[in-house]
């Protein structure tokens, strides 16, 4: 028997109780080690002498019982500590408020105009691409509509995947791949004036995109997905093609980032 803090802790796990307190103080083993002599992980007030009786005849069924009740609750903390962390800290991290969106003017896979004014109330993910890219393209627009499934019939967020191929992605040839992609009208491709694109992306979103004459790939750009809150304020990048980009930014900080977002809309009366 070993005395800590007022309380008997017995090698066989199960300890004995201080009568002067009226409590009885739980050392309990995980696998084969026990706290003896060591701070008991929790203590039953409230625990009349008249009792101790049950607790010593039964002793090594109850202590059985805390055994498995502690590591089962040691396990979920891990778990937790390990793959829950909150929207909240994820926000912290991966958010900042970097600058609002310019003045701009493009046309839908449907021909109708889509302007800056159009984001205005609505969350929204952002992407360039185009339809003939060879390259990181499909992986992009896939890892688009996982995030677009992620909140499905939730009006609050939409999408705009911009093309860097203006001049080869009419809307009907965009409205062709959104229907490949099961898009539906919270998803919008866009297309329209090269020069307005082009700076749209690089001065506007600070995603790079360049020309390349005689590549494969005739145009590049960027694979990031660029976050905009509702009040059209840039608010983080995120990696669109590898899971991760060094900094954690992936698919699954973006999901938690846009719930963040969403969970701190003002409520509109």
């Amino acid at each position: 028997m070993a005395h800590w803090d007022g309380c008997w802790i017995s090698s066989s796990v199960i300890g004995a109780a201080e009568l002067l307190h009226g409590r009885i103080c739980l050392g309990v083993s995980l696998g084969s080690i026990a706290f003896d002599g060591s701070p008991p992980l929790f203590c039953i007030d409230c625990l009349s002498p008249a009792s101790l009786g049950v607790v010593f005849m039964f002793g090594e069924t109850i202590a059985a019982f805390f055994r498995g009740a502690v590591r089962w609750a040691f396990l979920m903390l891990c778990l937790g500590l390990l793959g829950c962390e909150s929207n909240s800290s994820v926000a912290r991290r991966c958010l900042s408020m970097h600058w609002g969106t310019p003045d701009f003017s493009l046309i839908n896979q449907d021909g109708l105009p889509f302007s800056r004014t159009d984001m205005s109330g609505r969350i929204w993910v952002v992407d360039f691409f185009y339809t003939t890219c060879p390259g990181p393209c499909p992986a992009l627009t896939s890892r688009l509509s996982e995030v677009h499934r992620a909140f499905a019939g939730d009006a609050r967020v939409g999408f705009l995947s911009i093309s860097s191929d203006p001049v080869k992605d009419t809307p009907e040839v965009l409205r062709r791949y959104a229907e490949r992609f099961k898009a539906d009208k919270r998803w919008l491709f866009l297309t329209g004036d090269e020069s307005a694109v082009f700076k749209l992306a690089n001065e506007g979103f600070k995603m790079g995109i360049a020309k390349v004459e005689g590549a494969p790939e005739p145009v590049t750009h960027s694979t990031k997905l660029a976050l905009v809150d509702e009040s059209g304020m840039v608010r983080g990048f995120f990696e669109g093609v590898g899971e991760e980009d060094g900094t954690g930014k992936g698919r699954r900080e973006l999901v938690k980032c846009i719930q963040y977002l969403l969970s701190n809309q003002p409520v509109k009366k």
